[in-house]
């Protein structure tokens, strides 16, 4: 008659079976996620992109740039000219409002500009080849010697105004004229220049025009070309308020201007190259004061 097993030996079969079962379990487990791992490195490998691919998309993108690349130049050329003109004016907001503030006087001018009480001094100077930079001058002796100006080397008056590859070619004083708002560039080498003197009441010493252009210094320009690459940065004596226009196309927006008693001083910033003509004429015309003006000595 066979011994039957004790306790503790069905005790240890039970645990070393139990051992089996887990043991295999622990196998099925690790073997479906090296499955996965498996599937999802071939999946990856499957999704990258072949160089004949990358190639092709390069191309594409280089055949795009060739047609957007005009555009974005023109684009980038256009506002740098509009950036130069808007801080050319903010420091002579500056100017005016220090002026008014300490009670003295104020001058802007370009290197070169000749001294306005020199009666014998050169009224022309040379057209700037490249990129020059306004200087800003103070009354240092407003009492004993009122016509006496030092230039003024403030943390503000330091910042370049304007921007690589833009020129101020001229310096007007006086009311600006059709001739200087729709004619072309200085085509010699000479060019004027005058200063712009700030008053303590705000206003200036004259009507004073900057041309502003990014066109190159060898590049001819002739009339009514080049429209919005010629800004006339203009400053009412009077009040010295400033604005900036581009430049007018001189056989048909004066025509028009005169034909409805409108000024081409448009007291108004105006860069828009649509041309002006009989349907959108009526966004512009004569100030209130031109008008009233106008109404006083019967005529513009």
């Amino acid at each position: 008659m066979n011994a039957q097993p004790s306790t503790k030996t069905r005790g240890l079969d039970e645990a070393a079976s139990a051992n089996r079962v887990a043991d295999q379990a622990v196998r099925r487990v690790a073997n479906r996620v090296a499955n996965r791992v498996v599937v999802s490195s071939h999946r990856c490998h499957r999704d990258g992109f072949t160089l004949l691919e990358v190639l092709l998309v390069i191309a594409l993108v280089g055949v795009l740039l060739a047609f957007i690349y005009p555009d974005l130049q023109v684009a980038l050329r256009a506002r740098r000219l509009e950036e130069s003109c808007d801080r050319l004016r903010s420091m002579l907001i500056m100017c005016r409002a220090r002026a008014m503030e300490e009670g003295v006087r104020y001058r802007v001018q370009f290197p070169g500009t000749p001294d306005p009480l020199d009666k014998f001094a050169d009224k022309e100077v040379d057209v700037p080849v490249k990129t020059v930079q306004p200087e800003i001058y103070r009354q240092d002796q407003p009492i004993d010697f009122p016509e006496s100006f030092a230039r003024v080397n403030d943390d503000w008056t330091k910042e370049p105004i304007l921007m690589d590859g833009v020129r101020c070619v001229r310096v007007h004083g006086g009311r600006p004229d059709n001739e200087l708002l729709a004619g072309a560039l200085p085509t010699q080498d000479k060019t004027e220049y005058v200063s712009l003197t700030f008053n303590t009441d705000g206003t200036c010493s004259d009507w004073v025009t900057f041309v502003i252009t990014d066109l190159p210094f060898d590049e001819k320009d002739e009339e009514d070309q080049n429209i919005t690459r010629i800004y006339n940065l203009i400053v009412d004596g009077r009040t010295g308020e400033s604005w900036f226009q581009r430049k007018l196309r001189k056989n048909t927006e004066l025509k028009v201007l005169d034909q409805y008693k409108a000024s081409p001083v448009l007291h108004m910033d105006f860069k828009d190259d649509t041309p002006i003509t009989e349907e959108n004429i009526y966004i512009l015309g004569p100030s209130p004061s031109e008008r009233s003006a106008g109404a006083t000595k019967g005529g513009r």
